[in-house]
């Protein structure tokens, strides 16, 4: 174990730039992102991006210059002005964006606790990126999610997020401010204004009215399902449940959307839970998932439900405090998360479980024993597993922990049976081409066999007149006799039998 732990730890320094040999070696320090991760883990990745950004724009270039050369024929084509113009363009929306603004990337996987595995990811950025449009929206500072505790202890997936919709729209606006021009600048914000108009007041009120939180869950019924039309077929999956929440500084969003419904004079149905007041809009919608859309604000979170059902749920696992982060699963895999983070996501054995039958029902009418297998193969493991994880924004970057519990079978082993799975995919299919195309030759050979023993019977015996030629007529006129030829596995080779189909069969008698 030590030799193996000393030659992952030299590999990882090795990939890090490092000389981890003898005290006398010039080296470097450990990069501080792999003092994060699990070295004796079963995966130790490191990545140096920093130059990937400066290689792309280089590539930007050099493709450039093929374009700028390439002779423009009879054919409208753009003047080597607009093609230098919009290149620009591109190189300065991804220095500006941070699209590719990463300065190295590092991850582990290692198993902690029975079947149950931890995963370390480290995202660091520049100094001077940390501003950029991407880091910003990524994540933002850490803070006590309040969201999570509105999800319903039935959840199988959720995620509760800082990301800002107010920082987002100004990132829109700096956008256009730098790569529109005066005339497309103009037309945006006369879009803008006639939404504003539309809304009654302007968008950044409405985005300066939500706080830094949003929360997204699919909670999934445990007694109900629904059946959902699919070709000549259906799929039947529990019946689901969506659950969106905005955490509010001011109810200004609650307000706009009820009032646009009753100008619209769309059935909205009031009622009371609680303290709470809940708006259900009331739609006969032709779908095979119930939809009843329900919105409720208690002064912290604008919940809205593809369901009342939905919103009741998430109001009473708020107060009760028994919801998703009381159960022992959620503790399993988030109980080590910090009480303030960017980011928490969840997903239950019963996401997995209803993902992976959806998929064998969607294609098992389609799938042949061969396809089946493959399927199995690359699904296998997967319908037991369960995860959950969070993220931090720090100063350097981003980063998260996750553990995974894949049911008894290891990340690594998963992986690479479903990469089995995928060469199968491709092999398989072209095997059988191949073996059916051996199979047609061999029987076309045998039909001519056939065929020529049949004519030398003829020419001795005379014509059958309607008599089926049978096995024992020709036998003698085959070298080798009739067992000597050769029919593919399982086929059956008969030259007088009508309406069967073997592999390897001569259709109708021989006159």
């Amino acid at each position: 174990m030590k030799k193996q732990l000393t030659a992952l730890i030299a590999a990882t320094c090795l990939l890090a730039g490092l000389n981890p040999t003898g005290a006398g070696a010039a080296g470097h320090p450990m990069n501080p992102v792999l003092q994060q991760l699990d070295l004796d883990g079963d995966l130790v990745l490191f990545m140096n991006t920093d130059t990937v950004e400066q290689h792309v724009l280089d590539y930007i270039d050099e493709l450039t210059t093929v374009f700028l050369n390439i002779p423009t024929g009879k054919n409208p084509a753009p003047s080597k002005q607009e093609i230098t113009e919009t290149i620009a363009k591109v190189k300065a929306g991804i220095e500006w964006s941070g699209l590719l603004s990463l300065e190295s990337y590092a991850m582990s996987m290692a198993p902690v606790e029975g079947t149950l595995n931890r995963v370390i990811s480290v995202a660091r950025h520049a100094t001077t990126d940390a501003d950029k449009p991407l880091w910003r929206i990524a994540a933002s500072e850490p803070k006590a999610l309040k969201g999570i505790h509105y999800v319903p202890a039935n959840a199988v997936y959720t995620a509760n997020s800082t990301t800002s919709l107010d920082e987002a729209w100004k990132i829109v606006n700096e956008a256009v401010a730098t790569f529109y021009s005066p005339q497309q600048g103009a037309a945006f914000n006369q879009k803008v204004a006639m939404i504003e108009m539309m809304l009654g007041t302007n968008i950044t009120a409405i985005t300066g009215s939500l706080d830094n939180e949003i929360l997204v869950s699919l909670q999934l019924s445990e007694e109900k399902e629904v059946t959902i039309p699919q070709g000549m077929s259906s799929l039947s999956i529990p019946e689901p449940n969506l659950l969106i929440g905005l955490q509010t500084q001011e109810p200004l969003l609650e307000k706009i959307i009820l009032e646009k419904l009753k100008l619209a004079q769309m059935p909205v149905v009031e009622s009371t839970h609680g303290v709470y007041t809940l708006h259900t809009l009331n739609l006969p919608l032709p779908l095979p998932v119930p939809v009843q859309v329900t919105l409720v604000a208690n002064g912290d979170y604008l919940l809205i439900g593809s369901t009342q059902e939905a919103v009741v749920r998430a109001l009473d696992s708020q107060t009760n405090k028994d919801g998703l982060v009381a159960t022992p699963l959620y503790q399993k895999l988030l109980g080590d998360a910090p009480e303030k983070t960017s980011a928490i996501e969840f997903v239950s054995p019963r996401f997995m479980q209803t993902y992976v039958a959806v998929m064998k029902q969607s294609l098992g009418s389609a799938q042949g024993p061969e396809e089946s297998a493959i399927m199995d193969m690359m699904l296998g493991g997967y319908d037991n597993m369960c995860s959950g994880g969070y993220s931090l924004k720090t100063p350097t970057g981003i980063y998260s922990k996750s553990y995974a519990d894949y049911g008894g079978a290891k990340p690594i082993e998963m992986v690479a049976s479903a990469y089995v799975g995928m060469l199968s995919a491709i092999a398989i299919p072209s095997f059988q081409k191949a073996r059916s195309n051996s199979q047609d030759k061999m029987c076309q050979n045998n039909r001519r066999i056939l065929a020529a023993a049949k004519q030398q019977w003829e020419l001795e015996n005379g014509k059958t007149n309607g008599t089926p030629v049978t096995e024992a007529d020709i036998t003698e006129y085959i070298k080798g006799g009739f067992p000597a030829l050769q029919c593919p596995k399982g086929g059956t080779l008969t030259i007088n039998v009508i309406g069967t189909a073997p592999a390897c069969s001569v259709h109708g008698p021989l006159h």
